[in-house]
Parts: C-alpha cells; structure tokens; sequence
C-alpha cells in the first residue's frame, strides 16, 4: 500500500537505488532489441529476469503504480516467452515503448514531479490487449494515499453488545441488497436505500481504517444518486463488491478491501460533477493531484530522444558551473560558458523543441556578445543568465509537461529580459506563474544540494575521528579538533530552521568533549547509541536535498505492527488473502504426501472458498476461477485423485511475480559445497571488482577533461562505495 502522500513523495529512497532500476530497465531494453522474437526464445527470459528486478526496487520504494505498470509487462514477457500471445506482432515495440516510459516517469519523479502513474493507463491497456484481456478497470493505476484519514465525525460511534451490533449490520445489509437490486436493474430509486445502508454502517465503525472506507462508500453512492456519478458497468460491478464487504463484516473481519478502496477513490476523483461530500474526500485523499486533465502517455515518444536529452542536461549541468565561475570572478569560466552553449544549440536541435532551441541560441548570442567585451557582466545579468540556465534545465527535467500553448510566450519573455540585461535595464520581478515556480524549485535544489555536501563533509570528517577514537580510547585529545566541524554542521542546520537536528548536534558535541576530558570513564553503549545518531543524522541530511525528511523516523523507525496498533487498523484483506494463499498451499502439501485426513480436505475447503469471496472482492477474476475449480475437484470427494485437486489448486499459493524459475547457476550453486560455494563467490567477486576498477579508470580520466561534471564524479563515487562493500 502507497504510504506516501501524493503530492510530497519521499525521493530519498528512490535516489538511492535510481541507478540501479535504470540499469536493469537499460539491460531489459538491450536484451529484448527490436526483434519480434518467437515464443522461447532467450532473450525474452532475460528481459524478464531484468524487469523483475527494477520492479522489485521499485517496489520496495513504494511507487505503487510503476510497480503495478511493471508486473503487467514482466507477464506480457512471461506470456510472449511461453507462447501464450494470439500475436508477437508489434510486441518487441510496444514493451520498448513501456520501457522508455518507465524510465521517464522516474525522472520526472527525480526532478521534482508529482506521481501521475495514470498517465500510463493508455499504454497499459495496450498491454493488457496484447494478452487478449480486453476489458480493462479504468483505476488499474490508480493509487492514492490509503493512509490518509477524514476528518473525525462528531458523534462517536454508538456503544452496542455483539448481539445489537450484528443485527443492525444484518439490517443494513439487507436494505443496501434491496437497494442495489433495483439499481441493477438500472432504477436509480435503489440508490438512496444504498446510501442509507452505507450510513448506518459507517456510524457503528470505530477503526480508523474501516470508518474511511464507509466513509469513500458513502461519498460515491451519495454521488451516484445525485448524478455526479454514470453507473456504468464498472460501478455496477464495484457496488456488487460492497455486498461481498458487508458479508466480511457481519463475519467478523475488520480488514478492507484496498482495492474496493482505490476503485471507489478513483471513480470520486473522475466524477462529473463535484457534490460537497465528493470535494471533502478528494481533499482528503488528494486526487485532484493524481489525475491530470487531458494527460496522454507523453512518454512513449521519449526513448528516441533519450540520448539528445542526456546530452543536453549534460552541457547544462557545465553550462551553469562555468556561469558560476566566471560570475565569481574566474575569466577562464566564460569560454567554457560559450563552449557549453554551442553543445546545448546541438543537443536542443536534435530534441526538437524548437523554445528550448531559441532560449539556447539566445544565451549562445549572449556568450558571444561578452567575449568580445567581458567587462559588460554585470550583476543584474549575472542573475539573469543564470535563471534562465535554470529554468531550462527545469524544463529538460520535465520534458513531457515542456508543451504547454504558453511556453513560446514565456521564453520569449525570457529571451526579451535577457536581451534588455545586455542593455543594462532594470527589470522588474518576473511575472510568469510558471517559470517563477520552477526557477524557485530549482534554485531551492541547488541550494540544498550545496548545504547538504558541505554539512555531509563535515560529518564525514566527525566520522572519521571517532571512528579512530572508538577504536583506540587513548587517542581521546584529538576529539577536541571536532569542536569545529560540529559547530559549522550546527549552523548550517540552524539557517535551514532543522531544530530538531540542531538539537541532536549540539547533544552529540557536548558528549565528544565530555569523551576528551581525561578524567571520562567509558560507559557501555555510549560509542553504538553516538554514531547510530550521526549516522542517522547523515540519512536525514541527504533526504533533505530532494525534500522534506524526518529525522525521528529515521532515528526510531517503527515496525508495521507498532504503525497498525497505533492507528487502529485491521489487516487489509490482501494481507489477510496472501496468509490464506499460503495456507492453502501448506494444506495441499499435506494432502499431496498422503498424510491427510477427511479433516485436512475440510480445512482446504475453507480455505478454498474464503479465497474465492476474497478474489471476488478485489475483482481477480483468474484467481477466483482458479479457487472455482478447486473447489469442485475437492467436492468430487473421493473419486478424484489427488493430483487432480493439485492441479486445479496450483498457482493459488503463488503470487503474480514470484513466478520467475531459478536459473542452472542458481541451481547448482544451491547444491554445491561450502567450499565450492566460496570460490564461486570469490571468483564473482573479484570479476565484478575488475569491472568496476576499470570502469573508475575510464570515468577518472574522463574527469581530467570535464573537471565540473557531476555525473563522472558521481560515477566515481558509486564505483568506491560498491568496492567498498
């Protein structure tokens, strides 16, 4: 479950392992090619292998709907591989396309943009077809916020005993199915007993979690009613799906369906008409952020015009340091401005966006211009240049959203306050929405970006002496010379208003000088519990470059359990679905070893048909028809055998993608000795630490002749961090 507000996603954890989703989308694209390979063949498994692995990591970070987007074209791979596409015509472009689209999605996410996975939806429903599956939920890649919570009702809910409690929930659920009947049957008459069913309902929920979902329920069919909403078929199948949740409660079950959930947000969001309940819970749940009007899957065109892009962010990123250097008072700074700006005119021509091409040429114009007389810089020009380099590097940045019917007006404008620079105008302040937002994001991010390798520094030199002094205590004057380091981290920390960080620096330093009187007795625990909090502190600072952190959490992160105990909430029904997966598989397995009795078919049965309910509440028609199927094979008793009953119940304790096999090498690695294993893995080791050495020797060389470029040293910083472990 997204656990990340829409509008303010966490890039920390995402920047961390960006590098390596983009090398595994790269090598899925390189092993895939544009050929429109038969069905077996290598390659396919191994853009599989690939793709599963950048869905993983973007799993892990909780981008929902990418990892979501992924799983459908990692089975288009599985399908294509095991001969199950009617027709692989077309497929090796359109997984290209969805590859590229991924890639691009995540740098805009980088850059500083919202997550709109919806924005897929077109080519999703292109891969979907490509399956033969041609009727596709339009919410497939809709993910809000599930932990977000209404705001809390009035009254709170009523006291009542178990008995009390069950029959009005039974009355309920009575009158909701009187209602959707006739709403089925499309007379819009059952709608109000709908929403009066919902009602009772939500007032007698006291769990967070449960008290929203009735809550979203109610909102939509108070929309439905209104006719803010069409009940189309798609609604019709949702409302059906609330039935099915009724029954769970009357059960007993606290969890929800996150499913139903995101379903029911989705079809608020994209109402036609805004009731005041459905403006609360899209406020609530921001959805106005998650869906974009008249977005298209702008992406798909972007895998061509990767390289010029890489390229032009490339001479930017120069563009705007020799800026820096000449504007400090470096001469040699503008010739490598201008040769900067002749690469970006290049790069800007091959894109093809003929603004960003023209705000090119006209700061190549103005290089021109001050080499002939660089006593014409001036400080209001200073400014200028460099809003506009960065303007345009928030523009390549955000390529796909660069089209807007304004942008020739606005770069015109920037061109205009450039030329009237030159001349030596005042300006007033600018005037344009647009750019003003992105020149104040982008300035924001090179300012933390400058902060945040300053404090780092300085923490690392902090880091280095305890480091010797925890292992060797007698080397306790040294600590002194930290004084200095820790005082300009407490500053910088200060200027950015981080109190609570301020606070942990300034703990951490009057401990350090305690640990440099001599007279300081070494208590148990007092180096671990130190560099678990500048450690922390380090975690929080490089979170700060891509937006707000929280140095508590990362202090003290707290379990699942501890979160869900805390809020109130029961397990969702997926959670509780997975734990039934795994039961049933369990029980087959006693079954199919002979080991079962009457009683272990009994439990298997149950396990079975609470599967069954559950896939018909998240509407997944294959596993629903699979537990189907089983259930029968296990009704025909005795006169099936029980490999019959395994081959109807097989996939049913198995997740969508976890279906990869494990390779010969695996294999054999698992069946070799600890001997064998360690050389194996020795071996690797070293392979790898080669490839790296030699890939650090390329980029160090390339680094004497591009001394500013961010990406070699980042390259090389990654290359020490991988040696290193």
């Amino acid at each position: 479950m997204n656990t990340t507000p829409s509008t303010h996603q966490d890039l920390g954890p995402l920047i961390w392992v960006r590098g390596e989703i983009d090398l595994a989308l790269i090598r899925a694209s390189e092993a895939l090619g544009n050929e429109d390979h038969q069905a077996g063949a290598e390659p396919l498994k191994f853009a599989q292998t690939h793709l599963h692995q950048a869905r993983g990591a973007l799993a892990i970070v909780g981008l929902d709907g990418l990892t979501h987007f992924c799983d459908a074209l990692e089975q288009v791979f599985a399908d294509w591989h095991a001969g199950r596409l009617a027709s692989s015509r077309g497929a090796a472009s359109l997984a290209q396309r969805a590859i590229a689209s991924v890639r691009g999605h995540l740098d805009e996410l980088v850059a500083g943009g919202i997550d709109q996975p919806m924005r897929l939806m077109p080519l999703y429903r292109d891969l979907m077809a490509l399956r033969g599956e041609t009727v596709v939920v339009p919410s497939e890649l809709f993910f809000p916020d599930l932990t977000l919570r209404p705001p809390t009702p009035a009254q709170p809910a009523p006291q009542l005993s178990p008995l009390d409690r069950a029959r009005a929930l039974r009355a309920a659920r009575s009158q909701f199915e009187r209602g959707l009947l006739r709403f089925l049957r499309d007379d819009r008459e059952g709608l109000p007993q709908m929403r009066q069913a919902i009602g009772a309902i939500e007032q007698m929920q006291s769990a967070p979690a449960t008290r929203a979902f009735w809550w979203v329920c109610g909102a939509l069919t108070d929309g439905l009613a209104q006719g803010a909403i069409r009940g189309d078929f798609f609604i019709k199948r949702l409302c059906a799906r609330m039935d099915v949740q009724m029954r769970r409660l009357l059960e007993g079950s606290r969890g929800v369906a996150e499913r139903l959930m995101r379903d029911s947000l989705y079809f608020i969001a994209t109402a036609d008409q805004v009731t005041p309940q459905i403006r609360q819970v899209r406020d609530t749940y921001r959805l106005d952020a998650l869906l974009a009007p008249g977005d298209i899957a702008g992406h798909d065109d972007l895998g061509t015009l990767r390289p010029a892009l890489a390229a032009l962010r490339e001479s930017l990123g120069q563009g705007k340091d020799a800026w820096t250097r000449f504007s400090s008072g470096a001469a040699v700074g503008l010739p490598q401005f201008h040769e900067q700006c002749e690469a970006m005119v290049a790069a800007a021509a091959r894109v093809g966006q003929p603004d960003l091409a023209r705000l090119a040429a006209a700061l190549l114009d103005l290089g021109q211009w001050l080499r002939r007389d660089p006593l014409q810089h001036t400080e209001n020009l200073a400014m200028e240049v460099a809003t506009a380099l960065l303007v345009m590097d928030a523009l390549v940045e955000q390529f796909s959203r660069a089209q807007s019917e304004d942008l020739p007006a606005q770069v015109d404008t920037l061109i205009d306050r450039l030329a009237r620079a030159r001349r030596g105008e005042a300006l007033p302040a600018m005037q344009i929405p647009l750019f003003d937002e992105m020149s104040r994001r982008a300035q924001e991010r090179l300012f933390m970006g400058q902060v945040a390798r300053e404090i780092m520094a300085s923490l690392a030199d902090v880091e280095q002496q305890l480091d010797g002094y925890f292992r060797d205590p007698s080397r306790a004057a040294e600590l002194a010379s930290l004084a200095g380091p820790l005082k300009q981290i407490d500053g910088a920390l200060n200027m950015l208003g981080q109190d609570a960080a301020v606070s942990l620096v300034r703990r951490a330093a009057a401990q350090i000088a305690d640990m440099a009187k001599p007279e300081h007795e070494i208590v148990d625990g007092e180096f671990e519990a130190l560099a678990h909090q500048l450690s922390g502190l380090g975690f929080f600072v490089d979170k700060l470059q891509y937006g707000p952190a929280d140095l508590d959490l990362i202090l003290n992160p707290r379990s699942a359990a501890q979160d869900a105990a805390d809020s109130g909430n029961g397990a969702s029904v997926e959670s509780e679905l997975a734990m039934r997966r795994e039961q049933a598989a369990q029980l087959l397995d006693r079954l199919s070893h002979g080991g079962a009795d009457e009683r272990t078919r009994d439990e298997l049965r149950l396990a079975l048909e609470t599967i069954r309910q559950d896939a018909k509440l998240l509407a997944d028609e294959k596993l629903e028809q699979r537990a189907t199927e089983a259930l029968a094979a296990l009704k025909a008793g005795e006169a099936v055998p029980d490999a019959a009953i395994a081959d109807a119940v097989q996939g049913i304790g198995q997740s969508p993608h976890e279906s990869l096999a494990p390779s010969a090498d695996t294999v054999r690695l698992a069946e070799a000795s600890q001997e064998d294993f360690d050389a194996e893995l020795l071996e690797i080791f070293i392979e790898e630490a080669r490839e790296v050495l030699d890939k650090m020797a390329s980029s160090t060389d390339a680094a004497r002749l591009q001394p500013h470029s961010q990406d070699l040293l980042t390259t090389l910083r990654r290359g020490f961090h991988t040696l290193k472990g």
